[in-house]
């Protein structure tokens, strides 16, 4: 049986915790039914900076939706300010964070972040190994606040580019489904190029792989010999000596 000084020591501990200035801020970090103090128009508009200064929203448009419920728990005397988290995309569901000097608290502000910009999509089945163009892809303006991190958001990414793995119709054309198209092919004949400190000479030879741009292939050159270089364009192997 337990003591009953300390059983009532124990209760006079867990009392003065949850009642006590600590606990009261952690009530305030995270939680919900905010809106007893509402933010002002100010400080929505200097929400609105940090979330259109955020670096995944560069080049796009972007519209805040606000809960229904917006404030503070405790009103800040002095010094309310705002930032985002580190996160690499500030799109969806996220949270700003405000925190005041005076009393010092910190809280998390929910929001939803819609994010407007280019769709690119497959207009069709796309199988793996497809060469992509203009007719195979839908691009259009479009809300792109769902789409995948490594959605394509810019056509010259795409066109001309080989899917490595296929992409269903009206799917999300994501970068890493795709490779650069072979712009050198195995058993075909490529010029060589060698530069080095103070000179620069030139061959023939036949590449034994394929390869897209900044690949390193192998090509086998007139006199038998084997070297390995980096394609630089199409038909075009570069090698540099150091």
């Amino acid at each position: 049986m337990a003591h009953p000084h300390l059983t009532g020591r124990l209760a006079w501990l867990v009392l003065a915790f949850f009642s006590g200035p600590v606990f009261a801020q952690r009530a305030l970090i995270g939680s919900e039914g905010l809106g007893r103090h509402p933010l002002t128009p100010q400080d929505r508009q200097a929400i609105e900076q940090v979330v259109q200064g955020h670096a995944s929203l560069k080049g796009l448009t972007s519209q805040i939706e606000w809960p229904a419920q917006l404030g503070l728990r405790s009103k800040c005397e002095q010094t309310l300010s705002f930032e985002a988290p580190k996160r690499e995309r500030l799109w969806g569901n996220a949270q700003v964070i405000a925190r005041c000097t005076k009393p010092a608290f910190s809280v998390s502000i929910p929001l939803r972040i819609r994010v407007f910009g280019t769709s690119i999509k497959a207009a069709r089945y796309l199988p793996s190994g497809a060469r992509l163009g203009p007719d195979d892809l839908v691009i259009e303006q479009a809300e792109v606040t769902d789409a995948p991190p490594d959605a394509a958001i810019r056509a010259e990414d795409v066109l001309g580019q080989t899917t490595s793995q296929s992409i269903s119709a009206r799917g999300w054309v994501r970068l890493n489904s795709l490779r650069q198209a072979s712009v050198v092919q195995a058993r075909a004949p490529v010029r060589v190029q060698i530069k080095g400190p103070g000179f620069q000479a030139s061959g023939e030879g036949v590449a034994l792989s394929d390869g897209a741009v900044g690949d390193t292939v192998t090509v086998r050159l007139t006199d038998g010999g084997q070297v390995s270089g980096r394609v630089v364009g199409p038909g075009e192997v570069e090698i540099t000596v150091k």
